[in-house]
């Protein structure tokens, strides 16, 4: 993520929150869900949206899409996160986060590849 965007500050800054929905994401992951409900569930109380609707909606992507283990449920996760909270939705104009998301979003991706391939 770029250093000191707005991105940066709110999701992925160094620190104590950061830190804290790792834990909470882990404690599901160890629980029996897997990689991207456990990581979309951890910022549910954020994104306003109940935790049965955030197991629900991520549940597809678990154990890298349709199981197949191809895709990481966690960077899937992860973008379902920073989606709901920079996306275009139906209200509300356009916002400057929203420029830059796909930027974010391809840097996060790029990062992964290159780390996991």
């Amino acid at each position: 993520m770029h250093k000191g965007s707005a991105m940066s500050k709110r999701f992925g800054g160094q620190g104590e929150c950061r830190d804290m929905k790792s834990r909470l994401a882990l404690e599901r992951f160890a629980g029996g869900y897997h990689c991207a409900p456990s990581v979309f569930l951890a910022f549910c109380d954020e994104l306003s949206i109940g935790k049965d609707l955030a197991l629900k909606a991520a549940c597809g992507l678990g154990a890298g899409m349709d199981r197949k283990e191809e895709v990481c449920g966690a960077a899937t996760g992860g973008i379902m996160v920073i989606g709901a909270m920079y996306g275009k939705g139906e209200t509300g104009g356009h916002s400057a986060l929203e420029d830059n998301l796909f930027t974010v979003l391809g840097a996060i991706v790029g990062s992964i590849v290159r780390e996991k391939g």
